[in-house]
């Protein structure tokens, strides 16, 4: 198990899932048929739909750098630093996300390479997205206030 939970973001990638729960047997919010069914080196594996979403664009401004756009499913709750684990970047930390000021024209705009952050703001890890599927809205929440995200964010990887 302890092998599994250190690779959980590899699973998470290469298996292409959103989620992944690793339960003991003898785990009290484990249900009864998987306590039943699971044996060793046999594991039970229960696929479920995915909880709705809305997809956003991550975009990387920067020149001469070797990342790229991404499509992201984000969901109800999320919050800035979850966006990390569906980026392919080894050292998370260094990678910083920023929302346009203007969330309609922003990612239109043709960018400055050299302020790559001109017209954004920066997004706090401790951020949380708020998805609206029934308008195809997605907030984020920073300290009370909530603005329009629109349809993409901006990412930075420092050096």
């Amino acid at each position: 198990m302890a092998v599994l939970n250190e690779n959980k973001s590899y699973l998470l990638q290469t298996l292409n899932v959103e989620e992944l729960k690793l339960l003991y047997t003898d785990d009290a919010s484990a249900p009864e048929n998987i306590k039943q069914e699971t044996s060793p080196y046999f594991p039970y594996l229960k696929l479920e739909p995915a909880s709705p979403g809305l997809i956003v664009k991550l975009i990387n401004p920067q020149p001469n750098c070797p990342y790229f756009k991404k499509d992201v499913i984000i969901k109800e709750g999320f919050c800035v630093s979850d966006l990390k684990n569906h980026l392919n970047i080894q050292n998370r930390s260094t990678v910083t996300f920023w929302r346009w000021e203007d969330p309609l024209l922003g990612s239109r705009v043709v960018p400055n390479l050299n302020t790559v952050t001109a017209g954004k703001v920066k997004l706090e890890n401790s951020s949380l997205f708020r998805v609206n599927i029934d308008n195809k809205v997605i907030q984020v929440e920073e300290n009370g206030k909530i603005y329009n995200i629109g349809d993409s964010i901006s990412y930075i990887v420092e050096p």
